[in-house]
C-alpha cells in the first residue's frame, strides 16, 4: 500500500515567516546587549560571533536534514516522512527541555551574576 501525504505550501510560507520574524525580533536586542556590555575592542568581534553562530546553525540544520533523508533504510516517501518527523520531533523536545532547564536555573544564574 502506497501512502502519500501532501501538505499545503501555506505551511512552508508560514514557517519561513515565523522563523524570519523571530530572528528579526531577536537580533536587535542581542546586538544592543553586546554593544552595552562588551568592551569597545571586543564589540565587533562578538557581533561577528553572533552572526557566525546563526550561519553555523543554518549550515548544521541543512546537514541534519540531508542526513535524515539519506539514510540507507529509507526507500519510500512514507519512510522519509516518518524519518523527518521523528528527528525533528526529537529536536523540538530537546529545545523545549533545554528551555525548561534554563528557566529553572534563572534564580541560580541571577545569584551568580550579582
Amino acid at each position: 500500500m502506497r501512502v502519500q501525504k501532501h501538505f499545503s505550501l501555506l505551511w512552508v510560507i508560514l514557517g519561513d515567516f515565523f522563523l524570519g520574524a523571530g530572528e528579526i525580533c531577536l537580533a536587535a536586542p542581542v546586538l544592543s546587549v553586546i554593544s552595552q556590555f562588551m568592551p569597545k575592542n571586543l564589540q565587533g568581534t562578538m557581533m561577528g560571533v553572533w552572526f557566525l553562530a546563526i550561519a553555523f546553525a543554518g549550515f548544521l540544520s541543512g546537514i541534519l536534514a540531508q542526513l535524515t533523508d539519506s539514510l540507507n533504510f529509507i526507500h519510500t516517501k512514507a519512510m522519509s516522512l516518518a524519518s523527518f518527523s521523528q528527528v525533528f520531533l526529537f529536536m523540538v523536545l530537546f529545545a523545549i527541555s533545554l528551555s525548561i532547564i534554563a528557566y529553572l536555573m534563572k534564580n541560580i544564574i541571577k545569584k551568580l551574576l550579582t
